[in-house]
């Protein structure tokens, strides 16, 4: 249904970024219980303060400048995020147009073969 266009159509990697508290980690550990096969070999958790959590997301090429929790663990900034629901809006509106035309058009085709099926009985 709709749940299915909104969820992305692959899935990349999942970062999981959290503290070295013990609950934390037994959170990680229940979370990936329930990933199926393939999303747990693209799971990856990095525990520690905010900014060694940062810099083990760098190996991954994630720009750690877009995050939205800065350095010092305390400020959150949603400027990206944003931005990015701004494109997301643009991006959607798109296809629903795009949905209605080709809705559109299959319609009248198929009201066209029907027609066309009439007349010749």
């Amino acid at each position: 249904g709709l749940m299915t266009l909104a969820l992305p159509l692959r899935i990349q990697c999942v970062h999981f970024v959290g503290d070295r508290h013990w609950a934390m980690q037994r959170f990680v550990n229940l979370l990936q219980l329930g990933l199926t096969p393939s999303l747990k070999l693209r799971f990856r958790s990095h525990f520690g303060t905010p900014l060694e959590a940062r810099y083990s997301l760098i190996p991954f090429g994630i720009p750690v400048s877009l995050l939205p929790l800065k350095e010092d663990g305390q400020e959150i900034t949603t400027t990206f995020h944003q931005e990015w629901l701004e494109k997301r809006r643009a991006q959607e509106a798109c296809s629903v147009e795009n949905l209605v035309v080709i809705s559109t058009t299959t319609d009248q085709s198929q009201d066209e073969s029907e027609s066309n099926g009439k007349e010749k009985s």
